[in-house]
C-alpha cells in the first residue's frame, strides 16, 4: 500500500512506532518520534467518527490554553490532534491563522470529501505534495513521494539553477518537478470537483503597535522572546543549544538560562555546543567563553576546521549534499546524539527578524537626512557594506518610481551574459531568475525588508534542508526567532524605535542587556567566514576533482564540462585568498551536483516535459504521511 511504502522510507522518524488509517478515499500514516509525553500519548492518525474528520499532524501548539478556551474546552483532556480537529470544526479553513507554534498537518473531511492542509508561517515543519488528477500525495520528506509508482525523478531545472548559484527564488520548487513544497503561511484545499486551491493566511501587520516609550517596546519584546524560548524548551529528552558567540544564539542561551533559574524543576539537561576555528580570524572563542561563564549549562566545543571526508560521500535522494553555514558546524548533530537529545535550539532567524536594513530607506523617505547620514556613518560597525552603499540604496529606493523603471529597463537591456560554464538549459532560464511577487501594503521600508527576509524562498530551502539533515539524526530543530507572536510584534514596531545607532538589532540588545555578558551586548563587528569557506571548498574539490575528468558527465544539461574545468583551473591558481571565494564556492557546488546526479539516478527532462510552476486538478483518493 502507498502509505506503508511512504512510511518505510523514514525509519528515522518512526523510532517510537508508526500507525496507519485507511478509508475508501483517503489513507493516512504517522511516524512517531516524540519529544514530549503529550506527543507520545496522542493518537495519530486520529479519526473523529462523529464529525467524519481525520487528521495527521506534525505540530507543536504553543497557544493550547488560548485555543481551548475559545473552544470552551480544557487542555487537560485534549491532545494536539484533537484540539486541531475541534478548531477545524469551529473555524474551518481559518484554523491555521489561529495557531501559534510550528506545524504541518492534513485534515480529511470524509463527509464532504475535502482535504485541508496547512503549514506554519515560516515553514519550520516540512510538508511536500504531489498532485495529479485522481491522486494527491502529502508527506514530510520528498523521498516518501518519489518512492511511489507514477512519480518520476525528473529534475526541476529551476532548483538546479538555484543550487548552483546559491540564489533561491521559487518557493514551491523542489529538485523534482513531480514534487512541490507547500509554501509557509499558506493552507491548501482539495476537493472532488478537481480543484486544488492555495490560500495565503499569514500577512504582515497593517497597523503599528503603539506604546508610550522605547522602554515599553523593549519590555514587550523581552516578554514575547521569553515566551518563544520557553515554548521551545518543552522536551522530555536532553536539549542541545547551538552557541556561536553571536548576539542571536547568545541571547537564546542567556534567556534559556534565566528560565531554568526560575523554573528549573522538571526541565531536562541542556548542553551548549559551539563551533570554533582556532587560529582563524573567524574564531569566536572569546565571545563563546563570555557566555559560558555567565550561564549554568555545560558546554562542548567542536573544531570546525576539521571535516569528516566520509560525510561528503553520504548521498540522499532529496537533496545534493549541502554544506552547513560555516559558523554552525554540523558537529552539533554528533553531540546531540551522544547526549540522547531530540531537540536542538538554534539562533537562526535572528538576522532576518531583527537586522534593521530598511531603516536607511525610511529615513530618506521622510527627509531625515542628518539622521540618515549619522546612521550610515555608523553602519560599517556592524555591516560588511560601506556607509556609501547604504546611502546609495536609501536614495535609490526612495527615488521616483518612473526613474527606477527606466533604470531597470536599461539594466535588462544590458544584462550580463550568463556564466561561461552554463550549459544550454541553464542559459534558457538565466532571465527567469526573479523573485516571486509578495506585493502588499507596507507600514515602512523596515517592515518590508524584514518581511521579505522571513518569507523568502531562501528561508524555505534552508529550513527544509537543515530539518532534513537533523531528522536523519533523530533531531528536531527549533527556532525561537521564528515565532509568529514575536515576529508579528517586530513587524509592527515603528521604525523610529529601531534606529541602530551603531549597533545592530537594537530591540534585542535593549531587551536582553541585563542578561547578556558585556562582551556580547557591546559587540559591534560582524564575523565573516569567506576564508574558512574557501578552505572547505578546496578540500571538497581535492576529494572530488576526478569527477571533472572521469566517467559520464551527468551534469551535461546544466554545466558545460570544459567550462567547469576552466573554472576549476582558475581557482586552483588563485589559492585560498578571500577574493577567490565565489569561484571556490561555485566549483564546489558543481562538483556536489555532479556527485549527487551520479548517485541519485535523477533524470533530466526535455523542455516539453517541464512542469508548470503550479498545478491544479486533484481528485480523491489522497495519501498523507507525517
Amino acid at each position: 500500500m502507498a502509505v506503508e511504502r511512504m512510511l518505510d522510507c523514514v525509519p528515522h522518524r518512526a523510532t517510537d512506532g508508526r500507525a496507519l488509517l485507511h478509508g475508501p478515499h483517503c489513507a493516512m500514516g504517522y511516524a512517531r518520534h516524540a519529544t514530549t509525553a503529550r506527543e507520545r500519548a496522542a493518537i495519530q492518525p486520529l479519526r473523529d467518527e462523529e464529525r467524519g474528520l481525520w487528521i495527521v499532524a506534525d505540530a507543536r501548539i504553543d497557544n493550547r490554553d488560548e485555543l481551548a478556551e475559545l473552544l470552551g474546552r480544557s487542555t487537560r483532556d485534549l491532545s494536539d490532534p484533537e484540539l486541531l480537529l475541534l478548531g477545524y470544526a469551529c473555524w474551518g479553513a481559518e484554523l491555521a491563522a489561529q495557531i501559534v507554534g510550528d506545524f504541518a498537518f492534513a485534515i480529511w473531511d470524509a463527509n464532504s470529501r475535502e482535504l485541508y492542509m496547512a503549514r506554519d508561517p515560516f515553514g519550520v515543519r516540512p510538508l511536500f505534495y504531489h498532485s495529479r488528477p485522481g491522486r494527491l500525495l502529502i508527506a514530510s520528506e520528498v523521498e516518501q513521494i518519489l518512492t511511489l509508482d507514477g512519480v518520476e525523478k525528473r529534475l526541476d531545472d529551476r532548483a538546479v539553477l538555484s543550487f548552483l548559484l546559491d540564489s533561491y527564488h521559487h518557493h514551491r520548487a523542489t529538485f523534482f518537478s513531480d514534487v512541490s513544497r507547500t509554501i509557509p503561511g499558506h493552507y491548501y484545499t482539495a476537493t472532488d470537483q478537481r480543484t486544488f486551491r492555495e490560500t495565503r493566511y499569514w500577512y504582515p501587520p497593517r497597523e503599528h503597535v503603539k506604546l508610550s516609550s522605547a522602554t515599553e517596546y523593549h519590555e514587550e519584546f523581552r516578554r514575547l522572546f521569553r515566551l518563544a524560548v520557553k515554548a521551545r524548551l518543552d522536551s522530555e529528552y536532553p536539549i542541545v543549544s547551538q552557541l556561536s558567540g553571536g548576539l542571536d544564539s547568545s541571547s537564546v542561551v542567556c534567556m534559556a538560562d534565566d528560565i531554568y533559574r526560575e523554573e528549573a524543576e522538571g526541565r531536562p539537561p541542556l548542553t551548549l555546543v559551539s563551533s570554533v576555528y582556532p587560529g582563524e580570524k573567524c574564531d569566536e572563542t572569546p565571545f563563546i567563553e563570555a557566555v559560558t561563564r555567565r550561564v549554568h549549562f555545560t558546554s562542548e566545543r567542536c573544531d570546525a576546521r576539521l571535516r569528516d571526508p566520509s560525510e561528503l560521500q553520504r548521498t540522499h535522494v532529496a537533496y545534493p549534499w549541502r554544506k552547513a553555514p560555516a559558523e554552525i558546524s554540523r558537529d552539533w548533530r554528533g553531540v546531540a546524539v551522544r547526549h540522547g537529545a531530540r531537540v536542538v535550539l538554534s539562533g537562526y532567524g535572528g538576522d532576518e527578524l531583527l537586522f534593521e536594513c530598511g531603516i536607511f530607506r525610511d529615513l530618506a523617505a521622510r527627509g531625515r537626512w542628518l539622521t540618515l547620514l549619522r546612521e550610515a556613518r555608523l553602519a560599517p560597525n556592524y555591516s560588511i557594506n560601506t556607509h556609501t552603499d547604504w546611502l546609495k540604496d536609501a536614495c535609490w529606493a526612495t527615488s521616483p518610481a518612473m526613474l527606477r523603471r527606466i533604470y531597470r529597463r536599461f539594466r535588462r537591456s544590458r544584462a550580463a551574459a550568463p556564466p561561461a560554464w552554463f550549459a544550454p538549459r541553464l542559459r534558457e532560464l538565466w532571465s527567469d531568475a526573479s523573485p516571486e511577487d509578495w506585493s502588499t501594503a507596507w507600514l515602512s521600508h523596515t517592515q518590508q525588508s524584514t518581511w521579505r527576509g522571513l518569507a523568502s524562498a531562501l528561508m524555505c530551502w534552508w529550513l527544509d534542508t537543515e530539518q532534513y539533515w537533523a531528522a536523519h539524526a533523530g533531531l528536531q530543530l527549533r527556532f525561537p526567532y521564528l515565532d509568529v507572536q514575536l515576529a508579528r510584534f517586530v513587524l509592527a514596531v515603528p521604525f523610529e524605535y529601531q534606529l541602530p545607532g551603531g549597533r545592530m538589532k537594537l530591540l534585542l540588545r535593549k531587551a536582553m542587556e541585563d542578561l547578556l555578558p558585556h562582551e556580547i551586548s557591546a559587540r559591534q563587528h560582524v564575523t565573516t567566514f569567506e576564508t574558512i569557506v574557501s578552505k572547505h571548498a578546496k578540500s571538497q574539490f581535492e576529494t572530488h576533482q576526478r569527477l571533472l575528468q572521469d566517467g559520464q558527465w551527468a551534469s551535461a544539461p546544466y554545466v558545460d564540462r570544459d567550462g567547469a574545468r576552466q573554472l576549476a583551473a582558475r581557482f586552483q591558481s588563485r589559492g585560498s585568498e578571500p577574493s577567490a571565494h565565489e569561484e571556490w564556492h561555485t566549483t564546489s557546488q558543481i562538483l556536489l551536483l555532479e556527485m549527487w546526479l551520479r548517485a541519485a539516478g535523477a533524470s533530466q527532462p526535455s523542455p516539453a516535459d517541464r512542469q508548470p510552476e503550479h498545478r491544479t486538478g486533484v481528485e480523491s483518493p489522497s495519501a498523507c504521511t507525517v
